[in-house]
């Protein structure tokens, strides 16, 4: 039977989430296997069971963020942003919270506060810190205090990345 995963509070429907396995990285390799064993095991012997039993609760977002952190990686967004930043005395990961926000406006455009609520459907391997609400619209701030450095940077790693030329200089 499958449960419903939203329901109506007055006049909104509200999506709930009933559970999630979490992030592939908190499991051993033993209890990854015992997962495998027993879906297996739903597949192979169908007196226990079929795929028809199985009901997901939670799904992760995996291949947009793959795309992100690789054009991200590419084009050095992470040590560019630091580097603009570094005169500052910024206490958490700007660049990851810009990149969550990327991510997030390429999958589900919405709100940051919905963003907050979400993100833990989206895979996002190299975190290491708890999200925090303030640190979405801080990370916008500190975005905008940089904003014509980050762009001159962009410009030249791209014209570099692709071997473009530059746009108004003529050549004759």
């Amino acid at each position: 039977m499958v449960r419903p995963t939203s329901y109506r509070d007055g006049k909104t429907v509200t999506k709930r989430r009933i559970a999630s396995l979490g992030n592939i990285d908190e499991y051993s390799e033993k209890e990854i296997e015992q997962i495998i064993f027993k879906l297996n095991s739903l597949l192979q012997n169908r007196v226990l069971g079929s795929l028809n039993d199985f009901d997901p609760k939670a799904t992760l977002h995996f291949g947009i963020p793959y795309v992100v952190q690789f054009l991200w990686d590419q084009f050095g967004l992470t040590k560019a942003i630091r580097d603009a930043l570094k005169e500052r005395a910024v206490t958490f990961d700007v660049s990851g919270y810009l990149q969550a926000m990327v991510i997030n406006r390429l999958i589900d455009p919405s709100s940051k506060m919905h963003l907050f609520d979400t993100i833990e459907d989206i895979y996002l391997p190299d975190v290491s810190h708890k999200w925090q609400l303030q640190h979405f619209f801080r990370a916008l701030d500190y975005l905008m205090d940089i904003k014509p450095q980050l762009e001159r940077f962009l410009y030249h790693r791209l014209t570099d990345l692709f071997n473009l030329q530059c746009l108004w200089c003529f050549t004759i």
